[in-house]
């Protein structure tokens, strides 16, 4: 049995609960997602688009919770958070960083020649 990695093993009673909860999930989630759409687009229409993010956000968030990935999901927005940080600090900053990649680049050249004068 040495070559088998994953053997099949009977079911727990807390799996099968489980996987109960995540079955009723499942069956009620599309019909629930839509149901929140046309609720959100009825009544909440000056917050319309950070509406149906946070909806689709907190869907997003329980299908984790079930599949056992809440982990991964957490470190994907913690990067994908960390992706947008910096895209707006170069986007507030380009200039500063372009000026300065110059100087550096310039500090580098003169100190290169610099260097090769006295060998």
């Amino acid at each position: 049995r040495a070559h088998i990695r994953h053997a099949h093993r009977p079911e727990t009673p807390e799996e099968s609960r489980t996987n109960r909860i995540a079955e009723a999930w499942a069956a009620l989630s599309v019909g629930l997602l839509m149901i929140g759409f046309i609720v959100i687009t009825l009544f909440a229409r000056q917050t319309l688009v950070l509406a149906i993010l946070g909806l689709v956000g907190a869907f997003i968030f329980l299908e984790a919770i079930f599949r056992g990935k809440l982990n991964q999901l957490i470190i994907q927005y913690a990067v994908i958070t960390a992706v947008i940080a910096s895209l707006i600090l170069v986007y507030q900053f380009f200039w500063f960083i372009i000026v300065s990649v110059i100087l550096l680049a310039g500090g580098y050249i003169v100190w290169q020649n610099l260097r090769e004068l006295w060998i």
